[in-house]
């Protein structure tokens, strides 16, 4: 078990890095010359140059990226390029990440609760208009895209019937429509893997068994059924926990969020190299630790996992 933890570990390290190092050049390929766009109004060379140097723009790109990296193993991901300002990009992320990670938690919450029960209703009515009408229910939430059910929440719920504010950050009710528009796909995956897994799950022997001894329905479902059934859920979940802090960018932009994602979508525009390559290396590791941890829950649920381990170590 400690050598798998191990090798999980120097894995994540191993895809961090590279993500690492795929960001640095592509934003070094990009087009545009963030030194321009930062003094728009300024023809001076000497205030071009110098503040290149300041940033280590005027490098090339073998120095800048050992620049970089070293940067990022004594935890300096650089200073943002808008305003000189600005606290250093890992300052400034970790104080909109709680509204990033927020905002998450509700949707996730909100995905898992809707997908695993239609999911499992969905399973136990196989074939009946309920588990049709929930399936239309899943392509439709697979199918729209955030950046078009985003405005149509705002449209109906906001502007027509005024439920909810438009858009904004504080009170609890700013909340309720991101969070309702984040979860949407989620929701609809989780559902999707719950209801394939509790199929596959229901037909099995031991099912059948206990159905043969006079067990509860409710027991059946719940104590038997449902545990087997969860570990393909719960790689469902944890992947769209990471979407969820990775991939709601959009969402916050539309809704004003001052989350991480805002900052990276509006650091695109700007050529905010620090900003991006920040952005991307703090969400990439959160994604990888996620995994790291569902790796871990998956020997925790179920001992063949775990066994399975200990065969693959020896």
């Amino acid at each position: 078990m400690l050598r798998f933890f191990a090798n999980r570990v120097v894995h994540a390290l191993i895809t961090v890095w590279a993500i690492a190092t795929i960001t640095f050049f592509l934003a070094y390929l990009a087009p545009g010359d963030p030194a321009q766009l930062r003094f728009e109004h300024s023809n001076s060379p000497a205030l071009l140059a110098s503040w290149r140097h300041e940033h280590g723009l005027d490098l090339a790109p073998l120095p800048r990226y050992v620049r970089y990296i070293d940067g990022l193993l004594h935890g300096d991901m650089g200073r943002p390029f808008a305003s000189d300002a600005a606290p250093p990009v890992l300052q400034y992320l970790i104080q909109r990440f709680p509204n990033t990670a927020l905002l998450a938690a509700c949707a996730i919450v909100v995905a898992f609760v809707f997908g695993v029960t239609s999911g499992i209703v969905a399973a136990l009515k196989h074939n009946t208009w309920i588990d049709r009408l929930l399936m239309a229910m899943v392509l439709v939430g697979v199918s729209v895209p955030n950046f078009v059910l985003g405005p149509i929440a705002i449209a109906v719920f906001a502007m027509n019937l005024n439920w909810l504010p438009v858009a904004g950050w504080g009170a609890p009710e700013y909340i309720v429509l991101p969070a309702l528009v984040l979860a949407c796909r989620p929701a609809a995956l989780i559902a999707r893997m719950t209801r394939a897994s509790m199929l596959e799950t229901l037909q099995q022997d031991y099912i059948r068994a206990a159905r043969a001894r006079g067990l509860p329905p409710w027991r059946i479902l719940g104590i038997h059924a449902l545990k087997n059934a969860f570990l393909p859920v719960l790689t469902s979940a944890g992947v769209s926990l990471g979407y969820l802090l990775a991939g709601s960018f959009v969402v916050e932009t539309v809704f004003h969020i001052p989350g991480v994602g805002e900052a990276s979508f509006a650091s695109i525009g700007q050529r905010d190299y620090s900003m991006m390559q920040g952005t991307t290396v703090l969400l990439a590791t959160i994604f990888v630790t996620i995994n790291l941890v569902i790796d871990l829950l998956y020997a925790a649920i179920d001992p063949r996992v775990r066994f399975g381990m200990q065969e693959s170590a020896s």
